[in-house]
């Protein structure tokens, strides 16, 4: 028959809070140790070990001060010791394991067999330090779960601060959550291990005449441990703001470094300037004075412009490579930079027109650097001829502008301008009307002629439409057969007469291939309030009125 037992629930909450704070305390020791190098990161890593251990340790005393039976327990002062002695010893085995850049799951998983397995030794050690007669004895399978339970649990709380890419500096939640777990590990195993043990009624302590009392280590232990834990704590945290003010100052002296050797590169004469400028260079590399006056002239530059460098050294090179409309402007913003080392250009790259020797102008990117020699201020000019490049973006704008098939204007295009006109509408007052048609029957045109014939319909329509229309106007394809017409200063009667003239040229017209068609128009004018929806459906309605009274026609809004 078993003794009867009590639970403290006090002290086992009390038990539980420290192991879960001894080991919040050993993990911010072991963040310390593996952000620190040579000797430091050792003392960190033995200061983490000797925390976790007495978390262990402490953990277990004053669970066993919970531990309530009806016989006085008292423990042998050599094993209680050893088992704390032993509890410490693995933890610094187990933060020397994770002490890596990297740890990978295999040494986890690794890692936390001792590591359960020092918490569980340490917990049957510190039994055995109570020498009981009858022995205390064990139920089998309660004692392998409790051992399986902290090895399990210890690996968790590993794998929680160690794994993964920010594993060298685990978050606030991370370093919270594991400490959690490895505390939960330390009070699991030994509460599960309690519920298995027995201790047969009658039984009495052989360790009545020696040792020390189950009251003895709960004032003790709880002291001992709170006071090394917050120690630790402000220990570790004073230690990280000297690392952080550290590692700041370093940058703010690598940073004045770099500024030193800039500063001195600044200040190096023309010569060895002009010796890092490759001849070979591609672009223009230009050196100026502070009177504009060349100074440097590489074979680029000639190359672009047009003159050789024995014809523009000490010349003014605004008045040679600036257009005239321009040199008014730049005249003044170099007077500008000479009085106060400062212009818009300095330090930016921008696009500029420039001239060459045969007076074609041309489009170039310019930098613009200052450098100070000999107490003058020079300028020096990268210039890049970007003809090409501006040439094929203005392809590309084209492109996506421009229908593919006809070659008027496309649907996005047409949005952008509407979207521009009704602005200006708004700020101006000024009228505009749209001119919405599409082609009578052209289904047909598809089916009995094929879409090669539809598409030569379309692209003869479109050039057809294009001659006939203002310059002002703008033609676009809103989609299919169907085509729009945007006038600006235009009033809903002109639109009107514009539509009509449209219709007849097209009805008039001969087309290849199919002969002739008709077009059926919509046509309305913006009134106050309209948005781009508004407007378009109104001349969509008159677009599909056109249609419902017998295509060919015109119909305008108001009807």
């Amino acid at each position: 028959m078993n003794m009867s037992v009590s639970w403290d629930m006090q002290l086992v909450l009390l038990s539980v809070l420290i192991a879960i704070i001894g080991s919040l305390t050993a993990m911010v020791q072991a963040q310390r140790m593996r952000v620190s190098n040579g000797y430091v990161a050792y003392i960190w890593m033995v200061t983490g070990g000797i925390t976790l251990g007495m978390a262990i340790w402490s953990m277990h005393f004053i669970a066993m001060t919970a531990y309530r039976v009806p016989i006085e327990i008292r423990y042998d002062v050599n094993l209680t010791i050893l088992s704390a002695l032993l509890a410490i010893s693995v933890s610094i085995f187990c933060f020397y394991a994770v002490n890596r850049p990297r740890v990978s799951i295999a040494r986890i998983v690794l890692s936390s067999l001792p590591m359960g397995g020092g918490i569980s030794a340490m917990h049957y050690i510190g039994m055995r330090a109570i020498a009981m007669s009858p022995p205390i004895s064990y139920e089998p399978l309660t004692f392998s779960a409790s051992i399986l339970i902290a090895i399990l649990t210890s690996m968790a709380a590993l794998l929680i601060l160690y794994h993964g890419n920010s594993a060298r500096k685990p978050s606030l939640i991370r370093l919270v959550l594991g400490s959690t777990v490895m505390g939960l590990a330390i009070s699991s195993m030994h509460y599960v291990g309690m519920l298995g043990t027995h201790i047969e009624a009658g039984s009495v302590c052989l360790n009545s005449a020696r040792g020390f009392n189950e009251n003895f280590p709960l004032f003790v232990f709880a002291m001992m441990s709170l006071v090394w834990f917050s120690g630790g704590i402000i220990v570790a945290l004073v230690d990280q703001h000297i690392a952080k003010n550290k590692l700041e100052a370093m940058g703010k002296l690598e940073q004045l470094h770099f500024d030193l050797r800039k500063r001195t590169a600044e200040l190096a004469d023309q010569e060895n300037m002009l010796r890092s400028i490759t001849e070979t260079a591609q672009d223009a590399v230009i050196m100026v004075d502070n009177s504009a006056l060349v100074t440097y002239w590489n074979p680029a530059a000639e190359r672009i412009f047009g003159y050789l460098k024995s014809e523009i050294i000490g010349k003014n090179l605004h008045d040679l490579i600036t257009p005239e409309q321009y040199r008014p402007a730049a005249h003044a913003g170099f007077l500008k930079f000479t009085s106060t080392g400062r212009g818009s250009l300095v330090g930016q790259t921008r696009q500029m027109q420039a001239i060459r020797k045969n007076g074609q102008e041309f489009p170039a990117e310019i930098s613009l650097s200052v450098v100070t020699l000999h107490h003058q201020l020079y300028a020096i000019g990268i210039v890049r001829d970007v003809t090409d490049r501006v040439s094929a973006e203005a392809q590309l704008k084209r492109i996506a502008n421009t229908d593919t098939l006809t070659g008027i204007f496309n649907r996005r295009y047409f949005d952008e301008m509407l979207e521009m006109e009704f602005g200006r509408t708004d700020r101006f007052s000024t009228p505009f009307t749209l001119i919405m048609f599409d082609i009578d029957h052209f289904k047909r045109i598809n089916d009995n002629f094929g879409h090669q014939s539809g598409d030569q319909v379309l692209i003869e329509l479109a050039n057809t439409v294009s001659a006939s229309i203002r310059e002002t106007d703008l033609f676009a394809r809103w989609g299919g057969e169907e085509f729009v017409v945007l006038c600006p200063n235009s009033a809903l009667e002109t639109g009107h007469v514009l539509a009509e003239k449209l219709r007849k040229i097209l009805e008039e017209r001969h087309f290849e291939v199919v002969g002739n068609l008709t077009c059926s128009f919509g046509v309305a004018s913006y009134i106050q309030g309209d948005d781009r929806n508004s407007l378009i459906g109104k001349v969509d309605k008159c677009l599909y009125l056109a249609k419902e009274n017998g295509r060919n026609r015109v119909e305008i809004w108001p009807n």
